[in-house]
């Protein structure tokens, strides 16, 4: 199984917004006084702890730069950032420049790594494309300093890097590789996104009695087509739940959208194989997608749409704190409604798990 080890970085607006017009002033002052001359660049906001996080994990990593290697050193150590960097590459040592990926390859080499283990992050449109072109995930960074750029072939742009950190880069990696992301980790169980060789476990779940109030369960074809496309636009959807012991799929839950009366709302959603029922296993998954739609994905009301038979789903909305709404509905089901913030009980460690974020920042 893939697996993220390694970034690349780009040196000028990445980790510092270098000023062209003053280069050459800069390097006759390095000459004069010293490589730890303070030259005229300024360190990008919040990409130092962005560095220190992916160091801190493990994360093997390298600068990819245009400049030349003595430029490129002089600027990690003025900075003190050079004891995170374990190689630092030039351009001018490989045969052909940005757009062709010759100096990311070579980066990767050095790290001993291979371009499926890495991320690249760039700024400039040439700088995407080398690492487009050298078969690795890229984490685009809008910078203004950086003129008019296409930034369209990155896997995901950012305005910043205050909140990017490991877990950012990971997820886009992750995402890349078509890998499914841990939402959440409870006491019993494992929440991910769902993966083709689900289907048939939780197929065999929605045929159970006691799920006869569940919309019928899609073909294998709609389930792959979902996992493609609504977890990368949406950042979420409906989940699959493993017993975190055994490592079988016991169900499936999450958060999807539901039109009621022209208006649309997000809605929790949750089913278990009938072995785990009546044992507050429901609860504790419910309360841990709470905690992620309220820490992750900034949400601050659900609701759920309950039918009026189904009174271990009643009973377990008192409990998360549902309230009715009086909102019609088709085939009398019930449309209850709760306030995120309302939500307390979950623990600190489960609020932490759930820390991953996945847009643009």
């Amino acid at each position: 199984m893939r697996q993220f080890k390694g970034a690349v970085f780009d040196m000028d607006g990445v980790i510092i917004n270098s000023e062209p017009q003053h280069y050459e002033a800069d390097v006759m002052l390095c000459d004069k006084y010293g490589k730890n001359f303070p030259k005229g660049y300024e360190e990008i906001a919040g990409i130092r702890d962005f560095i220190k996080s992916l160091h801190e994990n493990q994360i093997k990593l390298a600068i990819a730069s245009s400049s030349p290697e003595n430029e490129i050193r002089a600027m990690v150590e003025t900075l003190g950032i050079d004891k995170y960097f374990t190689k630092l590459v030039s351009g001018e040592s490989v045969a052909h420049p940005k757009p062709a990926p010759d100096v990311f390859l070579k980066a990767v080499a050095a790290l001993e790594l291979t371009p499926e283990d890495c991320v690249v992050v760039e700024d400039s449109g040439t700088g995407i494309k080398a690492g487009v072109a050298a078969g690795m995930p890229v984490i685009g960074f809008l910078n203004p300093h950086s003129g008019h750029q296409d930034l369209s072939q990155a896997s995901i742009v950012v305005e910043g890097f205050e909140e990017v950190d490991y877990t950012f880069a990971k997820q886009v990696y992750e995402r890349a590789h078509h890998l499914p992301w841990r939402i959440a980790k409870t006491t019993h169980c494992l929440i991910r996104e769902s993966v083709p060789q689900d289907y048939e476990a939780v197929s065999s779940i929605y045929n159970m009695e006691g799920c006869e109030f569940l919309k019928p369960m899609e073909s294998y074809e709609q389930f792959c087509q979902y996992i493609v496309y609504r977890y990368p636009f949406y950042g979420y959807g409906m989940w699959t739940v493993l017993d975190r012991e055994m490592g079988m799929v016991i169900g499936r839950a999450g958060l999807e959208e539901r039109e009621v009366d022209g208006a649309v709302y997000t809605e929790l959603g949750y089913m278990l194989h009938s072995d785990y029922r009546g044992k507050g296993i429901a609860e504790e998954i419910c309360r841990a997608i709470l905690a992620y739609a309220k820490d992750t994905l900034d949400m601050e009301e659900i609701y759920l749409y309950v039918h009026p038979e189904n009174l271990p789903s009643l009973s377990l909305a008192k409990k998360l704190r549902f309230e009715k709404e009086n909102l019609a509905t088709e085939n009398g089901a019930v449309i209850l409604k709760t306030s995120i913030a309302a939500h307390n009980k979950v623990s600190a460690e489960l609020r932490e798990d759930c820390k991953n974020k996945n847009h643009i920042r």
